[in-house]
């Protein structure tokens, strides 16, 4: 509990200094249905509020706590230095030194270089 607790305190504290879209008094721009309250200033798990242009354009600032996060947010907090982002911006966890996609990445991948090499087979 206490752990959760210091991941949301800087969340909550990088927001108000970070974020372009948070004003006033713990307001927010972007809060649909005319709420006033940033997503991170209110009460509940990191992992039940989400705010996208915070996790994708605030957070990757504090790389940290960019871990930590998702880690919090996956429920794997063992492997805080093994979550990682691939190409197309989604985060995961490396499963070892040799993961570099995420899953629906990696099967992509896999199929162009199938198809590539079937195509040099064939010419």
């Amino acid at each position: 509990m206490e752990y959760e607790s210091k991941v949301k305190t800087k969340i909550r504290n990088l927001a108000k200094s970070k974020c372009a879209n948070h004003c006033g008094n713990n307001g927010c721009i972007l809060e649909p249905d005319g709420q006033e309250t940033c997503r991170y200033d209110r009460e509940g798990s990191v992992g039940h509020i989400r705010c996208l242009y915070f996790e994708h354009c605030v957070l990757p600032a504090d790389e940290l706590l960019d871990r930590e996060y998702w880690s919090e947010l996956t429920g794997d907090r063992q492997n805080v230095e093994n979550v990682t982002k691939c190409s197309c911006g989604e985060r995961f966890i490396k499963r070892s030194n040799r993961h570099k996609y995420c899953d629906d990445c990696a099967k992509r991948k896999a199929r162009d270089r199938n198809r590539e090499h079937m195509r040099k087979q064939r010419s």
